[in-house]
């Protein structure tokens, strides 16, 4: 990867990073101080968004029964 130059090399991390499922990153990059608790705010609004579509939908269907 030391041919490449940082630019490619983050395109590549952020395109491999697509097909990891894990939550691991394939390739070691750089990041950004604070990263890791921001990951996990944004990460903890998006399930609290989804508990309430969840919530909302479970409303609708008892409401139409």
């Amino acid at each position: 990867m030391k041919r490449f130059g940082p630019v490619v090399r983050h395109l590549l991390a952020g395109y491999l990073s697509l097909f990891d499922l894990s939550g691991r990153t394939m390739l070691s990059v750089v990041r950004a101080s604070g990263g890791a608790q921001r990951d996990r705010a944004s990460l903890s609004r998006d399930w609290a968004r989804v508990g309430g579509d969840l919530k909302t939908a479970m409303e609708q269907v008892g409401n139409e029964r």
